[in-house]
């Protein structure tokens, strides 16, 4: 349950319109922006990494103001082509662990480098 209301975490993402991400640079990107890393799950504006079980939890926490262009995010699955500390199998599984979630309650995603 999200702390909102009462509501389910999946009925407060739910109420986000649907993707309409007007850009053409992540430079200005004003949509949340995840990157898996071994210590979690990294969300811009989010203090702590999130475990990838608190990924729609802390997404549903943000203000609606996080979200202008809908349900999207800019997802970086890990940074570059290996992850120190954890392997790239593992960043793989991660990465589609993520991936599906988001899936679940359809927020569309835009590949992201990584910083």
């Amino acid at each position: 349950m999200s702390p909102i209301y009462g509501v389910t975490t999946t009925e407060t993402l739910s109420q986000i319109p649907d993707a309409k991400p007007p850009f053409h640079s992540l430079s200005d990107w004003k949509n949340p922006m995840i990157t898996v890393l071994p210590d979690g799950i990294h969300i811009r504006g989010v203090e702590k990494p999130v475990q990838v079980g608190q990924l729609l939890a802390a997404l549903a926490d943000l203000p609606r103001s996080s979200w202008p262009y809908g349900r999207v995010i800019a997802y970086s699955p890990f940074p570059g082509l290996s992850i120190s500390g954890i392997g790239l199998e593992e960043g793989h599984r991660r990465a589609k662990e993520v991936e599906d979630i988001l899936d679940s309650v359809s927020i569309h995603y835009v590949l992201a480098p990584s910083a």
